[in-house]
């Protein structure tokens, strides 16, 4: 014999919705039917499909509530940034890129902006954000290394450490904080060929 469950429709979990069904209106739902159709006997399926739409709820009412936010940390690949971007614009509720028309090393990149404010005026990135790198002075070297870090695990003192190391952690921190800024409650750091 098989049993046939009639149930209100509900959005899926995935989609944030004002319409989705409270707990409630669940119970109360499974419990009328079970009324109408006299299906005592089958009351564990019942109780088996109600804890299956309680975790459905509770999904759906943390993924309304979650606004992930990713951050691109770009200095070339900009041919690889559109497709990235296309699988996370699905995902995120904020993107940011962060950029460097001048490398670490000094070489020059004079078609990244134009390629960006493409990708802006598509709607595939929320904002982009110029980086200029930098030299690091010992001091602040020290300061942005954690004072947990032993020299083994530092490879030596953290004066050693070089300085395109600081220019990506900051370009990181960048992309972060103008995430949060965003009201983000999650994060990710992405590179233009993670898909």
């Amino acid at each position: 014999m098989q049993l046939i469950v009639n149930l209100p429709s509900f959005p899926s979990p995935s989609v944030s919705s004002t319409d989705a069904i409270p707990p409630r209106a669940l119970i109360k739902a499974v419990l009328r039917s079970l009324l109408i159709h006299g299906l005592t006997q089958r009351v564990y399926v019942y109780i088996f499909v109600l804890c299956k739409l309680s975790r459905w709820v509770q999904r759906s009412q943390i993924c309304s509530s979650m606004k992930l936010g990713a951050c691109y940390n770009v200095f070339d690949g900009e041919e690889l940034l559109s497709f990235s971007a296309q699988c996370m614009r699905k995902h995120a509720t904020y993107i940011v890129v962060v950029y460097q028309t001048v490398s670490n090393f000094n070489d020059t990149n004079y078609h990244l902006e134009s390629a960006l404010k493409e990708l802006v005026d598509d709607g595939l990135v929320d904002e982009i954000v110029k980086y200029t790198p930098k030299a690091f002075s010992p001091v602040e070297k020290r300061s942005l290394v954690s004072t947990e870090a032993s020299v083994d695990e530092l490879g030596g003192s953290a004066e050693h450490i070089a300085d395109q190391f600081f220019n990506e952690i900051s370009k990181r921190e960048i992309g972060r904080s103008k995430c949060l800024e965003r009201g983000c409650t999650h994060y990710i750091n992405m590179d233009v060929d993670e898909f």
